[in-house]
């Protein structure tokens, strides 16, 4: 077993053998970090549903036959 950084995504692959696992993360935008302004939400959105989108067709063509 390797070392690992110590989130849940990193253990989830060293530990249990996961091979495709991910953390999702939005960009720093507000005062407090990630707390987004209102005008910012709808974009963050739409771009993080593209790469949803994208992934999905990955893990589909790799293990649905």
């Amino acid at each position: 077993m390797g070392v690992n950084s110590g989130g849940s995504d990193d253990w989830v692959k060293g530990y249990v053998g996961v091979k495709y696992c991910y953390t999702v993360e939005l960009p720093r935008g507000g005062a407090q970090g990630f707390d987004l302004p209102n005008d910012q939400i709808r974009k963050v959105v739409h771009d993080m549903f593209e790469g949803v989108k994208v992934f999905a067709r990955f893990i589909e063509r790799e293990f649905v036959v």
